[in-house]
């Protein structure tokens, strides 16, 4: 009995260091990888952005530049000037740079501050525009031609995009209102046909002009700091100082609460958000 008990001890001591060496050259027990919690990706949320864009501004027939007046110096109407807009004054298109800065309100809201520079070049002479009854059987016709047109001025406005910011491509709709400078606008007549300059006339001071804008466009997320958008609308610019010091008289009217525009901006524009 004791020599089979001795032996039984002798069995088991060295199961259990068998065991002892198994673990010892296993190493460390291997976790498995399936539930390490990876870090979440840096949150894109840039609610300063600065853009950059060009427009262009297509005069209606709404509003006139110039007035029709007649020629009456003695009381007896001996001619007349026709009414001009600015279709016929200038290029079928002014042209605009647009900077404009802006901060994210909400998901959908911008306000923003713009400046823009709007200019265009004269059309050639609007002939036929001033008739003159001279006395002779035929009348005398009278050509115009008025200066450049230039202004440059501010808006404050928002903008409400109809999908929340982190969208690719963004629909929106904004309005803008503010003020903007316009140069002094002059006119030269030229008896018709040979276009030989007769008089130059100033019509409107340099003026200072209320603005309003309404707009609808369309935003596209390049990147999360970069965007391309494109956007039209209508807008209006308040009438011009007139000036009669070149006109006092029978065709004074011709400036008078003229130089109103009622316009139809296309713009495309780069922004940059930080």
């Amino acid at each position: 009995m004791t020599t089979r008990y001795l032996g039984n001890r002798v069995l088991l001591a060295v199961a259990a260091l068998s065991a002892e060496g198994i673990f010892a050259f296993a190493g460390p027990v291997q976790l498995s990888n399936d539930k390490i919690v990876q870090p979440a990706p840096p949150v894109c949320d840039p609610v300063w952005y600065i853009s950059v864009g060009g427009n262009g501004e297509f005069n209606t027939d709404a509003t006139n530049l110039q007035n029709a007046s007649a020629i009456a110096p003695t009381g007896i109407r001996i001619g007349g000037i026709s009414a001009h807009n600015f279709n016929d004054a200038y290029d079928v298109a002014f042209y605009s740079v647009d900077a404009e800065v802006g901060r994210v309100l909400t998901d959908r809201v911008e306000a923003f501050g713009q400046f823009q520079y709007v200019a265009s070049a004269t059309e050639n002479w609007i002939h036929n525009a001033v008739r003159i009854n001279a006395g002779g059987p035929t009348p005398a016709f009278l050509a115009i031609r008025f200066d450049d047109f230039a202004s440059y001025g501010f808006q404050f406005g928002a903008r409400y995009f109809f999908i929340p910011k982190g969208a690719p491509l963004r629909p929106y709709v904004s309005i803008a209102g503010g003020a903007a400078h316009v140069d002094s606008i002059g006119a030269e007549t030229a008896l018709e046909p040979t276009n030989t300059v007769v008089s130059r006339s100033h019509i409107f001071d340099d003026s200072w002009v209320g603005t309003v804008t309404g707009l609808i466009g369309l935003e596209y997320s390049v990147s999360c700091h970069f965007a391309v958008g494109i956007n039209g609308g209508v807008g209006y610019s308040s009438p011009l100082s007139e000036n009669d010091t070149d006109l006092q008289g029978p065709v004074s009217k011709v400036n008078n609460d003229a130089g109103d525009r009622l316009f139809c901006p296309v713009a495309l524009y780069a922004k940059i958000r930080f």
